[in-house]
C-alpha cells in the first residue's frame, strides 16, 4: 500500500529522510541525467509530498517538491521504481497547471504524461562535446574580454532584456557560475555554467546551461561559448554538455559549429486537468 502526505517546510526527522533520498537518487541517476532534487529545494518553503509504503512509519520511497510557481520535481528511490510511486504522486497533485521537467526523458515519464494527459510545453536538446581525447578539437579563440563574477544582477538584467524564458535566468546566492563578456557599457552577455561537474560515460563532464548575448548575431555568443569551453578544459573537465532550445536556431547552429552532438532530450510537461482521466 502506498500512502502520501503533504507538508510545507519539513520537520527535522522528515528533512533528514528527504535529504538522504535526494542523495541516493542523485548518485544513482547521475550518468543518465534524470531529474534531481537539490538540498536547497528539499529544505525549501514550497510544498512537499512524501510517499511511503505501508503507512507513515515506513521509509520514504518518493518525494515531490512544488515551488511557489507550481513547478515540481519528482524523485523515487531506485529500489522502488516501477511500483506505482510516481503514479501515486500525480494522482495527489492539485491544482491544474502544475508543471515540471522530465530530464533525460525516461520512457516511463512519457507513459505517465500520456496517462495523466500532461501537455508538452517545451523541449530541450542535450548535446555533448568532448574536450579531451581523440575526437576533441580545440575550441575557437574567444574574441571578447571575458571575466567571471558570482553576482547575478548583470545576468538578470540581460536575461530580462532578452525576452527569453525563465529557464535562462540563473539562480542567485552564488549557485550559478557566470562568465561575462565585457562590453563598452557593462556586460555584453553571459554564459551560465554549473558549478559542479558529474561523471558521464566515465568522463568528467561540465554543463553549459545558457548563453545569453545582449545582441544576438554580434559574435558575443561564440566568444562566450569559446571562453567557457577553454575554461572548463583548463580545469581538467573532459566533456561539456549544453542545453539547447530547438526554437532558437542561432543557438542550434552555434552548437553544431562548436562540435556538439545531440544525445537525448528534456521535456517540460504541464498537468492541465488532474484526476479527470475519463
Amino acid at each position: 500500500m502506498i500512502s502520501t502526505t503533504w507538508r510545507g517546510r519539513l520537520a527535522q526527522e522528515e528533512l533528514a529522510e528527504a535529504l538522504e533520498l535526494a542523495r541516493v537518487c542523485a548518485e544513482y541517476d547521475q550518468d543518465a541525467g534524470f531529474s534531481q532534487l537539490t538540498p536547497s529545494a528539499v529544505r525549501g518553503e514550497g510544498r512537499h509530498l512524501l510517499v511511503r509504503l505501508d503507512g507513515p512509519g515506513d521509509p520514504l520511497v518518493g518525494l515531490l517538491y512544488l515551488d511557489e510557481r507550481a513547478s515540481g520535481t519528482i524523485i523515487v528511490h531506485p529500489d522502488h521504481r516501477s511500483r506505482g510511486v510516481a503514479t501515486a504522486v500525480l494522482e495527489s497533485v492539485e491544482p491544474a497547471g502544475a508543471h515540471g521537467w522530465a530530464e533525460g526523458h525516461h520512457p516511463a515519464a512519457e507513459r505517465l504524461a500520456r496517462r495523466f494527459r500532461c501537455v508538452e510545453t517545451a523541449r530541450i536538446w542535450r548535446s555533448v562535446r568532448p574536450l579531451t581525447g581523440p575526437h576533441a578539437v580545440d575550441p575557437p579563440t574567444a574574441t571578447a574580454r571575458l571575466f567571471e563574477d558570482p553576482d547575478p544582477e548583470a545576468a538578470w538584467a540581460l536575461w530580462k532584456a532578452s525576452g527569453l524564458p525563465e529557464r535562462y535566468r540563473p539562480p542567485g546566492h552564488g549557485a550559478a557560475r557566470l562568465l561575462y563578456a565585457a562590453g563598452s557599457d557593462g556586460a555584453a552577455g553571459y554564459a551560465w555554467l554549473d558549478r559542479d561537474t558529474r561523471i558521464v560515460d566515465r568522463l568528467r563532464t561540465g554543463t553549459l546551461r545558457a548563453l545569453v548575448p545582449a545582441v544576438p548575431g554580434s559574435g558575443t555568443g561564440l566568444a562566450l561559448a569559446a571562453g567557457a569551453l577553454a575554461l572548463l578544459r583548463a580545469e581538467g573537465v573532459q566533456a561539456v554538455e549544453a542545453r539547447l532550445d530547438p526554437a532558437l536556431p542561432r543557438a542550434v547552429r552555434l552548437a553544431r559549429l562548436l562540435g556538439f552532438q545531440r544525445t537525448h532530450d528534456d521535456v517540460h510537461y504541464t498537468l492541465e486537468s488532474p484526476h479527470e482521466l475519463g
